[in-house]
């Protein structure tokens, strides 16, 4: 019976959201990665005044949601023991990750890589989210998590998954 409602779970999110892989599985690949993000689009499960795990109320949660989503896909989230790493780490071209190759700023994205930039706050190290189209990225905001530019322009760097 368990079985039975896991394909019955993938096949409802291959048909909600035209993907046809199954998060967690082996060979990993952008695909994999950008519909397990698109999948979170509305919720508000890293928005700024809520809590998300270790993460308190009043906190940007952008590397969070990378994170969780690297997390449930397999790809291999890396961390700072109970902490994500943060937006700046993803957008430094020397802050090395294993599996993830850094691209550079201003070539073409693909689905799947995380778009991130460094940005002087108080209160956070940049912004980083998930790309799902050459132009648009998937992303905790304010609010929810959001499909859009996110701010993430040429100046973005982006980090290709390569595998472990």
């Amino acid at each position: 019976m368990k079985e039975f409602k896991l394909y019955i779970v993938v096949a409802l999110l291959t048909t909600v959201t035209g993907c046809s892989r199954v998060p967690g599985s082996l060979n990993i690949n952008g695909e994999d990665i950008a519909c397990a993000a698109e999948q979170y689009e509305g919720s508000t499960d890293w928005a700024y005044d809520k809590r998300k795990d270790n993460f308190p109320a009043r906190t940007w949660k952008c590397n969070k949601f990378v994170h969780d989503v690297l997390e449930e896909t397999g790809a291999g989230a890396p961390s700072y023991g109970a902490w994500p790493i943060v937006a700046a780490d993803w957008a430094n071209p020397n802050y090395h990750i294993p599996g993830w190759k850094h691209m550079g700023c201003g070539v073409a994205r693909q689905r799947g890589d995380v778009i991130a930039v460094k940005r002087t706050s108080d209160n956070a190290s940049g912004h980083c989210a998930i790309s799902v189209s050459d132009t648009l990225v998937m992303g905790a905001s304010q609010y929810s998590v959001t499909r859009g530019t996110h701010g993430l322009g040429s100046d973005a760097a982006i980090r290709r998954y390569t595998g472990w």
